[in-house]
């Protein structure tokens, strides 16, 4: 199965001192193979194109980025993964400390709620909020 979606994604990351929101959205796509989701949008800012894919699991997301960035993110409740996140100013070593991660798959709708800690190069960042929706486009 193959079917247009508008995927939006909202990500918030709050430190001690303040909280920063970030909102994508527009046109994608939705494959679905052997039970497993594939989410995958595209998004161009003034540092490239970012062409992004997420694999939605039973009880874990991957989240790739190919392009101006490159990374490929697991996040699974109670696991500690690691991560390379590459851009054109240099590598970050990342940890991610999943603590939420509620995955709902309807006809019309996929919704994802994923709560985590963000570690770079070994010190504490933030923590993070990203609710991810891809609704139904074709009718």
């Amino acid at each position: 199965m193959n079917k247009e979606v508008f995927i939006t994604v909202r990500s918030f990351q709050k430190d001690i001192d303040e909280e920063d929101k970030i909102e994508e959205n527009g046109p994608g796509k939705c494959l679905v193979k052997d039970g497993v989701y594939f989410l995958s949008y595209e998004k161009a800012d003034e540092n490239g194109i970012v062409k992004n894919r997420i694999r939605v699991e039973d009880d874990a997301i991957q989240v790739v980025k190919h392009g101006a960035v490159e990374s490929v993110m697991w996040f699974k409740v109670g696991e500690e993964t690691e991560s390379v996140y590459d851009t054109k100013f240099g590598e970050m070593d990342l940890i991610m400390k999943t603590t939420v991660l509620d995955i709902f798959i309807g006809e019309e709708k996929i919704r994802i709620d994923l709560v985590y800690e963000l570690y770079v190069n070994g010190e504490f960042l933030s923590n993070c909020e990203m609710l991810i929706e891809a609704k139904n486009m074709e009718g």
